[in-house]
């Protein structure tokens, strides 16, 4: 059985393919993530999350909340590893020893990766990549 569900095609071009990405939030709920992503109408729709330990090694990209998380040797090199914190250094446990395990920042800091005012995830002012790029890798 080949079904392939509309929700998966792009609205501008029914013949391409979105590939549809699951994401891991570690010391996170995924239904709420889910609820959030519908509910501020994120551009980025075509994804999943869970927090479901096992699936570590199977998703997108990995989302650490509040707590950092070793990455397994295992883990496929393609997986995007995002820390996400909203404390300052201050009120933040030393992160010297996870130094090759994110990709990704995602802090109130205008300096990270993503940018995350408290409910939201935007490109931030020194990133590496343009929104337009930022849209694609999500994709």
């Amino acid at each position: 059985m080949k079904f392939i569900p509309k929700h998966f095609l792009d609205t501008r071009s029914r013949s391409k393919l979105i590939p549809y990405k699951t994401i891991y939030i570690y010391n996170g709920k995924s239904e709420e993530a889910r609820n959030v992503f519908n509910r501020k109408l994120c551009q980025v729709n075509h994804c999943t999350a869970t927090n479901n330990m096992r699936m570590i090694n199977k998703v997108d990209l990995v989302l650490t909340m509040k707590t950092p998380l070793s990455r397994p040797p295992d883990s496929p090199p393609e997986q995007i590893w995002v820390l996400y914190l909203l404390e300052s250094p201050y009120h933040t446990q030393s992160l010297a020893y996870y130094e090759d395990t994110y990709n990704w920042t995602a802090t109130y800091r205008h300096d990270s990766d993503i940018v995350t005012p408290y409910d939201k995830f935007v490109t931030g002012k020194h990133s590496p990549y343009t929104p337009k790029q930022f849209n694609k890798i999500m994709q």
